[in-house]
């Protein structure tokens, strides 16, 4: 609840005018309500202490005058932003701008570091395709090697074949005593 607009509202210590008065509410002052009796409110007052007030000095949104206030407030901060949007636009603009320019310069490092990678890739490939065919010629020559010695070796073991066909056997010494 909130006072309305009259000034120098006063406030009592019972509902009705018979009672002392206790002291006074502001314009929009902020109320909390605790009851009610005849036309006036019970309510506790901005201060803390509790006091009744006649019914018409209340009311349930805050006064215009404070409304007017609150919503002049709000316009110069919200005129305030507007007349800076565009120093902070330019001001993220500036950023956005370091930013790209990081990423750039990051992004050719990552190119130059990509065209190294590509150009050793180049070559271990071309290392590899050397290799391979070093790998295959030696396996020819080792394959040819193989026949070689196994053709020498069948060629040795025929001659020796040949020449053991044409050796005089030993003639066996014949015990006759008997």
């Amino acid at each position: 609840m909130y006072v309305t607009e009259n000034e120098g509202i006063w406030t009592t210590r019972g509902p009705g005018k018979e009672y002392k008065l206790t002291g006074t509410v502001r314009p929009g002052d902020r109320l909390e309500f605790i009851s009610e009796r005849k036309e006036y409110y019970q309510v506790i007052k901005p201060n803390g202490q509790e006091a009744w007030i006649p019914k018409k000095y209340i009311q349930a949104e805050k006064s215009y005058r404070y409304q007017v206030e609150e919503l002049t407030r709000e316009n110069a901060e919200l005129k305030y932003k507007l007349d800076n949007i565009d120093s902070e636009n330019a001001r993220e603009l500036r950023e956005k701008k370091k930013e790209l320019d990081q990423l750039k310069v990051a992004h050719a490092a990552l190119e130059k570091e990509q065209q190294s990678q590509v150009e050793e890739l180049k070559e271990a490939r071309a290392l590899k395709a050397d290799l391979d065919a070093q790998l295959k010629t030696r396996e020819q020559e080792m394959q040819i090697r193989w026949w070689k010695n196994g053709a020498l070796i069948a060629g040795a073991g025929a001659i020796i074949g040949v020449i053991l066909v044409y050796l005089p056997r030993p003639r066996r010494k014949r015990d006759d005593y008997y």
